[in-house]
Protein backbone atom coordinates (compact mmCIF):
# COMPACT_ATOMS: atom_id res chain seq x y z
CA UNK A 1 0.00 0.00 0.00
CA UNK A 2 1.69 3.43 -0.61
CA UNK A 3 2.37 5.90 2.01
CA UNK A 4 0.11 8.46 0.49
CA UNK A 5 -2.85 6.56 0.83
CA UNK A 6 -5.59 8.77 2.91
CA UNK A 7 -8.62 6.35 3.46
CA UNK A 8 -11.33 9.34 3.99
CA UNK A 9 -10.21 10.90 0.91
CA UNK A 10 -11.26 7.48 -1.03
CA UNK A 11 -14.33 7.36 -2.26
CA UNK A 12 -15.58 3.42 -1.64
CA UNK A 13 -13.83 3.88 1.60
CA UNK A 14 -16.12 6.68 2.42
CA UNK A 15 -19.34 5.22 1.05
CA UNK A 16 -18.76 1.64 3.33
CA UNK A 17 -18.42 3.66 6.21
CA UNK A 18 -21.59 6.01 5.72
CA UNK A 19 -23.03 2.95 4.85
CA UNK A 20 -21.95 1.19 8.11
CA UNK A 21 -22.84 4.22 10.31
CA UNK A 22 -26.61 4.11 9.03
CA UNK A 23 -27.64 0.83 9.00
CA UNK A 24 -26.09 0.87 12.96
CA UNK A 25 -28.27 4.07 13.59
CA UNK A 26 -31.29 2.08 11.95
CA UNK A 27 -30.89 -1.09 14.27
CA UNK A 28 -30.28 1.03 17.05
CA UNK A 29 -33.44 2.50 16.48
CA UNK A 30 -35.48 -1.05 16.85
CA UNK A 31 -33.97 -1.90 20.00
CA UNK A 32 -35.68 -0.99 23.06
CA UNK A 33 -33.95 0.16 25.92
CA UNK A 34 -35.24 0.69 29.84
CA UNK A 35 -35.43 4.81 30.49
CA UNK A 36 -33.29 3.98 33.54
CA UNK A 37 -30.18 3.32 31.52
CA UNK A 38 -30.67 6.77 29.16
CA UNK A 39 -28.48 9.56 30.97
CA UNK A 40 -29.87 12.72 28.11
CA UNK A 41 -31.46 12.99 24.72
CA UNK A 42 -29.76 10.52 23.41
CA UNK A 43 -29.83 6.69 23.17
CA UNK A 44 -26.64 5.06 24.98
CA UNK A 45 -26.46 2.74 21.72
CA UNK A 46 -26.49 5.63 19.63
CA UNK A 47 -23.62 7.97 21.94
CA UNK A 48 -21.45 4.76 21.95
CA UNK A 49 -21.92 4.40 18.17
CA UNK A 50 -21.60 7.99 17.03
CA UNK A 51 -18.57 7.89 19.58
CA UNK A 52 -17.09 5.22 18.45
CA UNK A 53 -17.11 7.01 14.60
CA UNK A 54 -15.59 10.03 15.60
CA UNK A 55 -12.89 8.59 17.80
CA UNK A 56 -12.13 6.63 14.53
CA UNK A 57 -12.27 9.50 11.72
CA UNK A 58 -9.02 10.15 11.70
CA UNK A 59 -7.21 6.45 11.58
CA UNK A 60 -5.48 5.63 8.29
CA UNK A 61 -3.64 2.77 9.11
CA UNK A 62 -5.03 -0.17 7.27
CA UNK A 63 -4.62 -2.93 9.84
CA UNK A 64 -7.11 -0.80 12.42
CA UNK A 65 -9.20 0.30 9.48
CA UNK A 66 -10.01 -3.21 9.29
CA UNK A 67 -10.06 -3.91 12.95
CA UNK A 68 -12.65 -1.27 13.51
CA UNK A 69 -14.91 -2.24 10.31
CA UNK A 70 -14.94 -5.79 11.19
CA UNK A 71 -15.88 -4.39 14.80
CA UNK A 72 -18.81 -2.61 12.92
CA UNK A 73 -20.17 -5.18 11.02
CA UNK A 74 -20.01 -7.38 13.97
CA UNK A 75 -22.07 -4.87 15.89
CA UNK A 76 -24.48 -4.59 12.85
CA UNK A 77 -24.95 -8.45 13.35
CA UNK A 78 -25.73 -7.81 17.01
CA UNK A 79 -27.86 -5.27 16.73
CA UNK A 80 -29.76 -7.10 13.77
CA UNK A 81 -30.20 -10.03 15.97
CA UNK A 82 -30.98 -8.67 18.98
CA UNK A 83 -33.73 -6.36 17.13
CA UNK A 84 -35.64 -9.80 16.02
CA UNK A 85 -35.76 -11.09 19.32
CA UNK A 86 -33.48 -13.78 18.34
CA UNK A 87 -31.78 -15.88 21.60
CA UNK A 88 -28.32 -15.90 20.33
CA UNK A 89 -28.25 -12.04 20.45
CA UNK A 90 -28.83 -12.58 25.04
CA UNK A 91 -25.93 -14.97 24.95
CA UNK A 92 -23.28 -12.44 23.04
Amino acid sequence: MPKYFIPQKRGAHRIACIALYRALLSKCRLIDIPPSFHRGDVPPIKYIIRRQFRRNAHVTSAPLLVAALRVGYEAEELLYTASTGDGAAHSK
